[in-house]
């Protein structure tokens, strides 16, 4: 059953259930409209959506391959693809220096990120308990932002980069993996490959990216 015959027996449900209730004379007038225009609106957005996912399967034609895992075990294409990547020319004493963890370091933007997250969220409450809804909307938008790069302290503490002590590097990957609400050690089997063939389609699964680059609005949105 697609998801225009559910919701059809959804309303069909709920136009049953309001029959049997006794309603005020506004409620029962404006119901039965109310009920047709939710399905209205949801017929639409259902359109669109499975028009957007037309436009992105014609603007990239791996994403089917991609969706129907179609492609070849990573055990098998490890031994078979070999790419030869461009070495930027760069001193390895520098690029070890460069790349040094720091525990100082670490916790300074771990509990930066955290805070402003925490901050954020107190005075999204605060709005809301006092009825200030301009303040909320605007801190619960800036919340949902700083949360959004949850992702950004997990990819590199997966990659063990920030912290010099390693029961530090664990403690804030469990953390930032929970709040980012992904699993790390799925996440670290995949990422190796994403780095070793980025951007190839056989051995990077991570970055899907479309075959004809666009500037539409939608993309540049997203």
């Amino acid at each position: 059953m697609g998801f225009p015959a559910r919701l059809s027996c959804l309303i069909t449900y709920c136009r049953s259930v309001f029959q049997h209730v006794e309603c005020i004379g506004c409620i029962s007038m404006w119901l039965p409209i109310g009920l047709k225009m939710l399905e209205i609106i949801a017929r639409l957005l259902y359109y669109i959506t499975k028009a957007k996912n037309v436009r992105s399967e014609a603007m990239n034609p791996s994403l089917k391959r991609v969706a129907a895992n179609t492609f070849d075990p990573m055990i098998d294409v490890s031994k078979s693809l070999n790419i030869r990547w461009y070495r930027c020319p760069i001193d390895k004493a520098l690029l070890r220096d460069l790349m040094k963890p720091d525990d100082i370091k670490g916790l300074f933007h771990a509990f930066g990120h955290l805070g402003l997250w925490g901050v954020l969220g107190a005075i999204a409450f605060y709005s809301y308990i006092h009825g200030i809804w301009v303040g909320f909307f605007i801190a619960l938008f800036l919340q949902g932002t700083v949360a959004a790069f949850f992702t950004a302290p997990h990819h590199e503490l997966c990659h063990k980069t920030v912290f010099k002590t390693k029961w530090l590097n664990d403690v804030f990957l469990y953390i930032f993996g929970l709040l980012a609400w992904q699993n790390f050690r799925i996440y670290q089997f995949s990422h190796n490959y994403h780095h070793r063939y980025t951007l190839h389609i056989e051995g990077d699964r991570e970055e899907v990216m479309p075959a004809t680059p666009s500037l539409r609005l939608w993309y540049l949105i997203q």
